[in-house]
Formats: C-alpha cells, sequence, structure tokens
C-alpha cells in the first residue's frame, strides 16, 4: 500500500533555523510590546557609551495573563457554541425518526 505522502526527513540544521526563527520573533515581539527597551548615554569625559538593556517582567506577566485570559474566553464561547449546535442537531435527529 502506498501512500500520496512524500516522508521528508528533518535535518538538525531545519530545527536549528526554526529555533532562531522562534526567538527572532520573541525578541521582535518583545519590542513591540515594550517588555525590553534599550537606552544609551554617553559620557562627557571619556567618550563612551553605555547601552543598557532593560527588562520589564511585570509587563510581560500581564500581556501573558491576557492573552491566558482572552484564549479562555474565546475557547469557552467556542464550547458553548459547540455544544448548542450538537443540542440543536441531536433534537433534529430525534425529530426527523
Amino acid at each position: 500500500m502506498t501512500t500520496p505522502y512524500r516522508i521528508v526527513p528533518v535535518r538538525r540544521s531545519h530545527v536549528g533555523l526554526v529555533l532562531l526563527l522562534v526567538i527572532c520573533l520573541v525578541v521582535a515581539l518583545g519590542f513591540y510590546r515594550g517588555w525590553f527597551t534599550v537606552s544609551e548615554h554617553q559620557q562627557a569625559v571619556s567618550k563612551k557609551v553605555d547601552v543598557n538593556l532593560t527588562v520589564d517582567p511585570d509587563k510581560i506577566k500581564q500581556d501573558v495573563r491576557k492573552a491566558a485570559d482572552k484564549t479562555e474566553e474565546k475557547a469557552s464561547a467556542l464550547s458553548k457554541k459547540i455544544k448548542q449546535e450538537a443540542g440543536d442537531l441531536k433534537d433534529r435527529a430525534t425529530h426527523k425518526e
């Protein structure tokens, strides 16, 4: 028995590439959402520039909580809709007989 699908082996280089892509997306999302900020301060005397990376863990927790609450809300609404439709189908099936 043959299948129309071709099995493609996953190479380690693909896994590394996917991991790198996920890390880049998280960093980009972090800067966009304000989880990370970069600031600089130039010292006048030595002409050195200090670059600081600030991470706001409270903002991250707040955004994760919002996402979890929204996901729970959507899942609950979808579950209610599915139960309602299943009940309607059951009623139609019993009335048809």
